[in-house]
């Protein structure tokens, strides 16, 4: 176990880009240890310093569980819903760069086989009708629209008892107010998001 921390830590070290910091990254790989899940997802990938070592730990259990990461990496989707410097910078920043580095991180972390990627915005994904998922990362789109859409139809998707990461609770209060009405209940928070557990439908 000492040894998954480890890589998980050099890897992220060697990738600054992107702010999961080594605290909720440890603690999504905490999750994944402990209820070994068949599928997690994650909106919101970007450089994938959650993703990875999310990846890394399915890797580690040698389950045939996998992660979804749903990203379009596209500067239109990226400033969708937000103004000032944030739309600015979001605007600049280079998404082919970020990309191409994931993709190169999936395969330098051997990663691959557990994971689905695609390229496109959540509301383009077509979500399959079986979809069940273990453990959800959202962290998409900061837009009403977007974070609505979000919480409606993919933590929607999380099974009675699994975990859901919603992170920056503050930039959609529209949204996240919905979760206790899906059966959510909050278990900690950390950074600027929140672990919740659903308990009901």
């Amino acid at each position: 176990m000492k040894e998954l921390y480890a890589q998980i830590s050099d890897w992220m070290d060697a990738n600054p880009d992107g702010w999961c910091s080594k605290e909720k990254a440890m603690a999504l790989v905490g999750c994944i240890l402990a209820i070994r899940p068949t599928t997690v997802l994650e909106v919101g990938i970007w450089s994938g310093k959650s993703f990875i070592p999310m990846a890394m730990a399915l890797r580690h259990l040698k389950i045939k569980g996998c992660i979804i990461g749903i990203d379009p990496w596209k500067a239109e989707a990226s400033v969708e819903g937000i103004e000032g410097e944030h739309k600015k910078w979001w605007s600049e920043v280079d998404h082919e760069r970020i990309f191409k580095q994931f993709t190169e991180s999936l395969v330098t972390t051997q990663v691959a086989p557990w994971t689905k990627v695609f390229r496109c915005r959540s509301d383009e994904w077509p979500i399959p009708g079986d979809l069940l998922i273990d453990l959800a990362h959202i962290d998409g789109g900061h837009g009403d629209f977007a974070a609505v859409y979000d919480v409606t139809h993919l933590a929607a998707r999380v099974r009675i008892g699994g975990l859901l990461w919603w992170d920056d609770l503050t930039w959609s209060t529209k949204a996240s107010s919905m979760l206790p009405t899906l059966g959510f209940v909050e278990l900690f928070r950390l950074d600027t998001g929140a672990m919740l557990q659903r308990i009901k439908t």
